[in-house]
């Protein structure tokens, strides 16, 4: 149930709240960093995770949202890149949208949050 509740509470933070902090400029990135981290401090005291682990916790989201240069998540390229080498262009459009890009730009997305969190969760000691 505690994973449920996690997986729930991390979306909330990572979506909704992020708001405009999804275009994500360096300061606007500490700045959802530190709300995303902070939204977990009443969970974790609930559930008797170890404080510790929220350096952690925003390292990993920052690093994991972290733009490139050309302001970009590094996971966005990476999508490209693997579409390119291993998949052939996605013929499931809806209103001219790749829907498969936007799928695989999702799991490889959130899937690394996911495992952290989770890892977290695991271990709280």
């Amino acid at each position: 149930m505690i994973y449920v509740i996690f997986i729930i509470w991390h979306f909330i933070l990572d979506w909704i709240i992020k708001g405009k902090w999804g275009k994500a400029k360096i300061t606007e990135l500490f700045s959802h960093c530190f709300v995303y981290t902070s939204g977990f401090i009443p969970f974790f005291l609930f559930f008797d995770v170890n404080l510790l682990w929220l350096p952690v916790l925003f390292v990993s989201h920052l690093f994991i949202d972290l733009p490139d240069s050309r302001n970009e998540k590094h996971l966005a390229r990476f999508i490209r890149w693997f579409r390119k080498r291993f998949s052939k262009e996605s013929k499931r459009r809806i209103l001219g949208i790749d829907v498969w890009y936007y799928i695989w730009a999702l799991i490889v997305d959130q899937l690394p949050h996911l495992i952290i969190l989770l890892t977290i969760i695991r271990l709280r000691c």
